[in-house]
Parts: C-alpha cells; sequence; structure tokens
C-alpha cells in the first residue's frame, strides 16, 4: 500500500468530525451541511452493518468492527460533483 492510500482511513474520522462541527455552524450563502447532527438521513449505511455506524453526542462514531460484507464505508444519498468542501477543525 503506498503512502497516500494508508492516510486515507486516517483522515475519515477528522473528516466526519468536521462535518458534524460545521453542521451546527453557521452556512454561508449557497451551502448546505451533509449531516443534521441527528440521525442518518441522506446517508446509506452498508446493509449487515449491525449498529457500528452510528451517531454519539451528535457525532458520527464508527467502530470498524461493522459486519456488512463488501464495502463498509457510509456514503452520502446524493451524488456530488463540482463541489466546494469547507471543514473546521
Amino acid at each position: 500500500m503506498n503512502q497516500r492510500n494508508s492516510l486515507v482511513p486516517a483522515l475519515i474520522p477528522v473528516i466526519l468530525i468536521s462535518l458534524t462541527l460545521w453542521a451546527g455552524a453557521r452556512q454561508p450563502a449557497g451551502f448546505g451541511s451533509l449531516f443534521n447532527g441527528q440521525d442518518f438521513a441522506g446517508w446509506n449505511i452498508p446493509a449487515g452493518d449491525h449498529g457500528h455506524w452510528r451517531i454519539l453526542d451528535g457525532v458520527i462514531d464508527y467502530d470498524a468492527l461493522s459486519d456488512a460484507e463488501g464495502d463498509k464505508s457510509l456514503w452520502t444519498a446524493r451524488e456530488y460533483r463540482n463541489f466546494t468542501l469547507r471543514v473546521d477543525w
């Protein structure tokens, strides 16, 4: 595995926490939140996950023990292109 690919799993929790914090912040005109801080509305949890993706205290949490077969990632229900991702951490 090259160095770039090994950084991706380490950055996912940072991005998710940042999205959670940003969800509660005031949004500039034209921007929307990916996470509402309450539930997985707008997200697809992998089938067979059995609760390993969850929300704790308004933050997306994952224990990396998903029972889902294949892709265990959390994905947005919508596809995005030509976007700007604003993150604070």
